[in-house]
């Protein structure tokens, strides 16, 4: 398999994201982890280099979650697909965000 990252951005990209950069919410029944747009944004200038990435929304659909045996309403996600442009490859990923219903 051939890349276009750098042996160090390789390694940037599988080392493990600082602690401190992180951020908790409850979600889901659960304690969720995550990190900021300004956050992803820092990091992503750090590991490709300021202008040498973009990031473009391409959809996002919300998706309501029922008990299919209650009908009863348990929450939604959304189920996003974005664009990720890296020194000119693109890469396409598919992501969802669970919204649990305290926060609907």
């Amino acid at each position: 398999m051939t890349t276009e990252f750098t042996n160090d951005q390789l390694n940037l990209l599988k080392a493990k994201l600082d602690p401190r950069l992180t951020k908790t919410r409850p979600g889901s029944g659960r304690q969720l982890t995550y990190i900021g747009g300004h956050t992803a944004i820092d990091q992503m200038n750090r590991i490709f280099g300021y202008g040498n990435w973009e990031f473009e929304p391409v959809s996002c659909d919300l998706a309501i979650m029922v008990d299919p045996l209650t009908g009863e309403g348990l929450g939604c996600a959304y189920n996003a697909i974005g664009k990720l442009t890296v020194n000119g490859k693109v890469i396409i990923e598919v992501g969802s965000q669970t919204v649990s219903p305290s926060s609907m």
